[in-house]
C-alpha cells in the first residue's frame, strides 16, 4: 500500500493524463467518496470506484471543455494539502 501523498500524486498524475483506468485502479472495490453538498454534482455518497468516473469524472468532461487536474504542490504535516 502506497502513503497518503504517493496515493495523491498518482491520483492526480492520473486526472492530469486523463488515464481512468489507472484512477479506478488505484480505489478498492469498496471505496467510498462523499463531495461537498455545495458542489455541483452533488449526489450522495458514491461507492467504488466506478461512481466516481461515472459522477464526477465523465460529467467533468462532458460539461468543460478543456478540462484538466494539476498538480503543483503536495504537503503531508498535520493535515495534508493539495494546491
Amino acid at each position: 500500500m502506497i502513503n497518503a501523498v504517493a496515493f495523491v500524486k498518482e491520483f492526480y498524475w492520473a486526472m492530469c493524463t486523463g488515464d481512468v483506468e489507472h484512477i479506478a485502479a488505484l480505489h478498492s472495490p469498496d471505496f467510498e467518496w462523499t463531495g461537498a453538498e455545495s458542489f455541483p454534482y452533488y449526489s450522495g455518497l458514491w461507492l467504488g470506484p466506478q461512481a466516481v468516473i461515472d459522477n464526477l469524472l465523465l460529467p467533468l468532461a462532458r460539461d468543460w471543455d478543456g478540462f484538466s487536474a494539476t498538480r503543483t504542490n503536495f504537503s503531508l504535516a498535520e493535515r495534508f494539502w493539495i494546491t
